[in-house]
């Protein structure tokens, strides 16, 4: 269901977009609005994401193959060193542990823990190199267990041979931890 605040927020990301487009040259240098994409490699839901304070909600499951598409990030067109990110992400969600650590099971099924209290990250990492068709590809942002960020700029996406992380193999009921 799409609440009033939700679309409030959506307009501010699209707003933000626009604004960011239309000062990309300012410097001289071309800028490329892309948008990004989540592959979320860990046991827990990530409900919202930011990059560099742009984002929104994305409801992405854990050990989720695809991506969840967000807009907008503003990157130079041609790569530079030391060009950094911070990415900032809400997570919620995984499976219950008993005071022992040992999962929850009910009546068959691993025991969700929604209600925890949310919790939020942010790491800032640095863009790898893109050139060539990577260039003009989307932005990816993989999220790995113990808070690992890894991000680039990428002209095809996950499953592809050249893309450098596996899919996250997904979390079925007879494989739930």
């Amino acid at each position: 269901m799409i609440t009033e605040r939700s679309m409030k927020r959506v307009l501010r990301i699209w707003i933000g977009c626009l604004a960011s487009a239309s000062i990309c040259g300012c410097n001289g240098s071309k800028k490329d609005t892309v948008s990004y994409y989540l592959i979320n490699h860990t046991d827990m839901w990530v409900s919202a994401l930011s990059v560099n304070g742009e984002g929104g909600i994305l409801n992405a499951e854990p050990m989720g193959g695809g991506g969840k598409e967000m807009c907008c990030v503003v990157l130079p067109h041609v790569w530079r060193p030391g060009l950094m990110v911070t990415i900032k992400w809400e997570e919620d969600g995984g499976w219950a542990k008993d005071a022992s650590g040992t999962f929850i099971m009910q009546d068959g099924y691993y025991k969700a823990r929604r209600d925890l209290p949310t919790v939020y990250k942010t790491k800032t990492v640095e863009v790898p190199e893109y050139k060539g068709q990577d260039a003009d590809g989307q932005f990816f942002i993989n999220i790995f267990p113990n808070d690992v960020v890894k991000v680039l700029r990428f002209s095809g996406g996950p499953g592809r041979p050249a893309y450098p992380y596996p899919d996250p193999e997904p979390i079925t009921q007879s494989k739930k931890p």
